[in-house]
């Protein structure tokens, strides 16, 4: 229109003065009746969802209300996922020189189900099988059962959710949560030395959490949570072994927790516009205890070890589009915790946070980018190549400032030092499809020495929230 608009206006000859359009403008509208409410008819719910309605909306047909008083309440019902459509019709009525408002709302099923699957060439198969439950009474209550089945994890979660329905909304979940890891070294089960090649991790626990908004795109979260941690490991190799031959720490935990976050994020994987952030604190304390059967000589038995640590976290992602088809990403990573070595070198390192910043590494296992205190930062430049296909690289640097070294009869001896810096360098060709992402990745990590994969994937790989986030 831009770019013809001189040859429209050859074309009509006729002008009038913009003062005057407005004018008329005016006195059009100052005719109107002013546009405010006072009955409301819903139409297409249950008497029950019909009082949840009006209690969003804060409305009994008492008072008059403003349209713009109506859109904050219709923004936050079109956000319960129990309701898909909200049509409203403004009827006016001469009695009292105001307009009924019809709403004609489409409801979603109570029972959804949901199947997804992640198919890689890599260890990181996986299915996944999900049921939710949702109701509108006095509040808008939500019940989830996930179930993830593969190589690497098997979990069942329950959770329910409740949704408040006064000025600010807020909601409290109630999570139970199982799982069983099983961790590789790479893609291989054994190396040639020391390193642990096969980890069988066990999480179960309870964890309630309140959550009120902050802005649009962020919340804080506070939680508290206890949970049984056990871990299954062998200290050294041996020539035969079974299900008896591994090592096991087991931890009885408490947890509170505060957390902030923002996410507005395009993508659950591979983004390529917003940002995320936050930021969590928690204070973790319970017990720890060890048991070995035959992997060690010294076979003495030991007692049960408090526990007690404040851990510090903090991250960020963002992408920023660039002229061109150029995205260019920034991604980063910080974490503190005053936690003591635990029983042994393997425990110490299996339980010390992680930095897996790609689908690749959040499914190995690596000892070098382990610590209880690092900072991490990447950048991640991106070419759009057509529409949902983008060639995308990464490229990490991993800094810890405290390590664990193997000392004499397995113990942990902490380094402190930042010069044992690391790296993780990958390029994916993604595709984005309505449905999944198909990724043909290769990457490169510092250590150990030659670690280059080569894999494809196809879906989301999912996890469940872990007990310490």
């Amino acid at each position: 229109t831009i770019a013809n608009i001189d040859s429209f206006k050859r074309l009509v000859k006729r002008r009038v003065d913009p003062l005057e359009v407005n004018m008329r403008r005016y006195l059009f509208r100052s005719k109107l009746p002013v546009l405010r409410f006072r009955k409301i008819e819903i139409h297409g719910v249950t008497e029950n969802e019909k009082d949840y309605i009006l209690k969003i909306l804060k409305q009994n047909g008492e008072a008059y209300f403003s349209l713009e008083d109506f859109k904050v309440g219709y923004f936050k019902l079109l956000a319960d996922k129990k309701i898909t459509e909200i049509i409203p019709h403004a009827v006016y009525d001469e009695t009292d020189d105001s307009f009924k408002l019809i709403l004609d709302v489409t409801m979603n099923n109570s029972v959804h189900l949901a199947v997804g699957a992640n198919l890689s060439s890599s260890t990181s198969n996986q299915v996944y099988l999900g049921v939710e439950y949702g109701i509108l009474n006095q509040f808008s209550q939500h019940y989830y059962i996930d179930a993830y089945m593969g190589r690497i994890l098997n979990a069942i979660s329950l959770k329910a959710v409740i949704f408040s329905t006064d000025d600010r909304p807020r909601y409290l979940s109630t999570e139970f949560s199982s799982m069983n890891y099983n961790m590789f070294q790479g893609e291989k089960l054994f190396y040639k030395d020391d390193r642990p090649a096969y980890i069988k991790q066990h999480e179960s626990f309870l964890k309630f959490r309140y959550a009120l908004p902050v802005s649009n795109n962020s919340k804080m979260e506070f939680g508290f949570a206890g949970a049984v941690l056990k871990d299954k490991y062998m200290q050294t190799k041996l020539e035969t072994f079974s299900e008896n031959s591994f090592d096991q720490s087991t931890y009885l935990l408490l947890d509170g927790s505060a957390r902030l976050e923002k996410n507005d994020l395009n993508s659950k994987q591979y983004p390529t516009e917003g940002g995320f952030r936050h930021l969590t604190a928690q204070y973790i304390t319970g017990a720890e205890s060890f048991r070995y059967p035959d992997s060690i000589g010294n076979s003495t038995p030991k007692g049960d070890k408090s526990l007690s640590y404040v851990q510090l976290s903090g991250g960020f992602e963002q992408y920023l589009q660039q002229k061109g088809k150029f995205i260019l990403g920034l991604k980063g990573e910080a974490v503190f915790n005053n936690k003591r070595a635990l029983d042994n070198y393997t425990s110490s390192i299996i339980q010390a946070p992680s930095f897996s910043p790609t689908l690749h590494s959040k499914t190995t296992f690596n000892e070098a980018y382990r610590s209880n205190q690092f900072l991490a930062l990447g950048v991640l430049p991106i070419v759009n190549l057509y529409p949902s296909l983008f060639l995308r690289t990464e490229f990490y640097g991993f800094f810890p400032l405290t390590m664990y070294e193997r000392g004499p009869d397995q113990i942990a001896v902490t380094t402190r030092s930042w010069s044992n810096m690391q790296y993780i360098a990958e390029g994916s060709l993604v595709y984005n499809l309505p449905f999944t992402t198909l990724s043909l990745f290769v990457n490169n990590y510092s250590y150990p020495k030659g670690n280059w994969n080569v894999g494809i994937n196809i879906g989301y790989l999912l996890f469940g929230r872990r007990f310490v986030e």
